[in-house]
């Protein structure tokens, strides 16, 4: 993420962005999927697999599914497929928050 703030444990936490924290578009499942890929992404960019992320957050490949085209479909990720060493692979590019 963006802003990385630390307990007084050590455990990393992120701060999600107003733009998607406030809003009404999107759903939960969004939002906690695009933080996933904000925390991942190196310059904007990243390529986890949905079973990955779905792992990690501990929800359903469905849901993760269904965040990512919500995220898409408004704006705030871009989705190019690429041609990677196990076969075509998502690539995703967050995009400039309005």
């Amino acid at each position: 993420m963006h802003d990385t703030i630390r307990d007084e444990r050590g455990f990393k936490f992120g701060k999600l962005p107003t733009q998607v924290r406030h809003s009404k578009i999107l759903s939960s499942d969004a939002k906690v999927v695009y933080a996933e890929l904000d925390d991942r992404a190196k310059e904007g960019v990243c390529f986890p697999g949905q079973k990955r992320i779905a792992t990690d957050l501990g929800i359903s490949i469905f849901r993760v599914n269904r965040g990512i085209k919500l995220l898409a479909k408004e704006k705030f990720i871009r989705i190019e497929k690429k041609i990677g060493r196990k076969g075509l692979r998502n690539e995703y590019t967050l995009l400039r928050l309005p």
